[in-house]
């Protein structure tokens, strides 16, 4: 007997749309299919649309009150908004454009987004004090920037400044990070070597002298202090013993 396997079903999803009605005005609204091409070919099929606009899948992730959006994606929305604002389109319907490109990449960012159109369809709430009220998503620098901007009639040109300065910021860090990198990969080579001394190296030498001199060899001071701190740690060769206290004894009865 032959079994076939069935591939499962595409989980049916929910997706956002602004279309071009019959009468020529513009719709929005929901609708829900496994995939976002099976909306399009779902929406082009309803005589009650001429043309679709844009079709993109509502938000469904969790974002926590304090995550972060990646820098990169901060610069990418900040340079569209300002194309947006040269071009003639208002701070609303530029956020919305954003929003329906779908070229974000970013989770955290279309949230925030998405919650300063919400702040901002209440009356006289400007883009910058809704996005101050999501400080976690939207630095201060950018809010106050922006601010700035609209106070003195230049939102585009700000938008711009806003990408200039996080893309500044994001370059600094890339370059303190490299630079850390030589640093902490010599620190951590090092740590194992230490350990791998410790733990395999010295228990040897420490078993060696006391064969041969019966425990009474006398030993250059250092070299006393290092088998004591090696007493006091595991091995899986020579784990914890008398060893410890002979070694004590030996750095006790040391002449200075």
């Amino acid at each position: 007997m032959t079994t076939t396997a069935v591939a499962p079903a595409k989980k049916n999803q929910t997706f956002a749309f602004r279309a071009e009605g019959s009468d020529g005005k513009p719709k929005s609204g929901t609708a829900v299919a496994s995939t976002r091409e099976a909306a399009i070919a779902k929406l082009a099929a309803n005589p009650e649309y001429t043309s679709i606009l844009s079709v993109r899948q509502t938000g469904t992730a969790v974002v926590g009150k304090k995550s972060r959006p990646k820098a990169r994606a901060m610069v990418a929305a900040s340079r569209q908004l300002a194309m947006y604002l040269e071009v003639g389109y208002d701070e609303r319907a530029a956020i919305t454009e954003i929003l329906d490109d779908g070229e974000i990449g970013d989770v955290v960012l279309a949230h925030g987004l998405t919650q300063v159109l919400k702040d901002m369809s209440s009356e006289g709430v400007k883009m910058h004090e809704a996005m101050a009220k999501h400080p976690y998503i939207f630095p201060e620098l950018m809010t106050k920037t922006l601010a700035a901007g609209d106070k003195g009639g230049f939102v585009a040109d700000a938008a711009n400044q806003v990408a200039n300065d996080l893309e500044s910021e994001d370059e600094q860090r890339a370059k303190v990070k490299k630079a850390l990198t030589y640093p902490m990969v010599v620190l951590a080579l090092s740590s194992g070597i230490f350990v791998f001394l410790m733990m395999y190296v010295v228990p040897k030498f420490g078993a060696m002298y006391t064969d041969l001199s019966n425990g009474k060899a006398e030993l250059p001071f250092l070299t006393q202090v290092v088998m004591v701190a090696k007493s006091m740690t595991p091995s899986p060769m020579y784990p914890l013993d008398s060893r410890g206290s002979a070694a004590m004894g030996m750095l006790k009865s040391q002449t200075w």
